[in-house]
């Protein structure tokens, strides 16, 4: 199966743009304490932190997720667009983020921040962009940690495409050409081959 999510990148906000500068962060990497998904490992990962029941759950080995960024006003740019940052193929399913933290420090692997075991700490609030405005990163983590306990699932997925420095623009002439509409992403839908090569082929993979 292939799917087309998106998520809320650092770039989309003052604050997030702070962590960039300050922390020299890619600026399209997750914005949470908890990157979903987590691009910065070798093995980029994706759980069930962000939609719970509506993703993670549904991914098997072999399938293709291609992410882009929520619709906004990226990199100084005017106009309103997505950015495509990449297209994971799951490479490895495991049903609990124990499992996958012994397989990445099985291949000499840091753990990507998603994976929620004793002693892989959340990012600090300085290091995200924080959408929500908590003022505590355990409260946020809590959070997370809960959503653990009820959908245990680790993707671990290889890159067919990764580029979170400076995507490529995509945009809503793009998109409706390529699917007769702008997708709905909240509850990821699935696309075909076809849309998939044609998303790629629009921004030149």
């Amino acid at each position: 199966m292939n799917y087309l999510t998106t998520y809320h990148p650092l770039e989309g906000t003052r604050r997030g743009r702070i962590a960039i500068d300050t922390f020299g962060f890619p600026p399209y990497v997750d914005d949470s304490c908890r990157r979903e998904p987590d691009f910065e490992s070798e093995f980029p990962s994706i759980t069930a932190l962000c939609r719970r029941s509506k993703f993670a759950p549904r991914l098997w080995e072999s399938d293709y997720i291609a992410y882009m960024t929520v619709k906004g006003r990226y990199s100084g740019l005017d106009e309103h667009h997505w950015r495509l940052t990449a297209i994971l193929r799951v490479a490895r399913r495991f049903e609990t983020h124990w499992e996958a933290a012994n397989w990445y420090q099985e291949q000499g692997l840091s753990l990507p921040s998603n994976c929620i075991v004793d002693g892989n700490l959340p990012l600090e609030l300085e290091m995200t962009g924080n959408r929500d405005k908590h003022r505590f990163v355990r409260f946020w983590d809590g959070i997370y940690r809960k959503r653990v306990r009820d959908y245990s699932m680790f993707l671990v997925t290889e890159p067919e495409f990764l580029e979170i420095t400076d995507p490529p623009i995509v945009t809503d002439t793009m998109l409706q050409g390529i699917f007769g509409r702008v997708p709905v992403t909240r509850s990821p839908p699935r696309i075909t081959d076809e849309q998939l090569v044609a998303l790629m082929e629009s921004i030149g993979i």
